[in-house]
């Protein structure tokens, strides 16, 4: 737990509504990087004898900067002639140097949407989306992390556009082949 202060108010006056406002920025610190983090803002007004309203919790979502998750590789065609075949994947690499949690991220292949679970990303490092199960056990032993998705990736041999949104809508990295 960590308790920021604000600048104390020297007179509230009661039955008035007051709104605090804290650039979400000004808590990287207290949320380990960028993603969701569960914040709980306590007021304590001197002198106040209800102490039933003094407490809110609310989650908020710390937006990553456009290319600090990127599309690292990406696997359109699968191999049927091997004894293991190898389906789609897309690897993703956490390029910033904070760790990054990939919920509620989007991946957009064409018109399809894959939103991504909670996965804390260390700085550097990869991890495979894909939606084939066999295919999972191939992404685990290059990458050591993979994310299986219940949404076929479906990317066409042809060539498609990969965007990786974050839960507001904006684009964090893209990618055309």
């Amino acid at each position: 737990d960590t308790t920021l202060l604000a600048d104390s108010l020297r007179k509230l006056l009661p039955f008035k509504k007051y709104v605090f406002e804290m650039p979400i920025d000004s808590l990287l610190h207290v949320m380990n990087g960028y993603g969701y983090a569960d914040l709980t803002i306590v007021v304590n007004a001197l002198r106040d004898p209800r102490h039933d309203n003094d407490t809110h919790r609310i989650r908020v979502f710390r937006c990553p900067p456009r290319g600090s998750i990127r599309i690292n590789e990406i696997h359109y065609d699968p191999l049927k002639s091997l004894d293991h075949p190898i389906g789609e994947f897309v690897e993703l690499i956490n390029a910033d140097r904070v760790p990054h949690n990939l919920e509620g991220m989007v991946l957009i292949i064409a018109e399809k949407t894959c939103v991504l679970k909670s996965d804390i990303l260390a700085p550097e490092e990869v991890i495979a989306i894909t939606s084939d199960s066999s295919t999972r056990d191939y992404c685990l032993q290059r990458t050591h992390r993979c994310q299986l998705t219940a949404t076929t990736l479906a990317m066409r041999s042809s060539g498609d556009s990969l965007v990786i949104r974050d839960p507001y809508g904006f684009v964090v990295d893209s990618l055309v082949y």
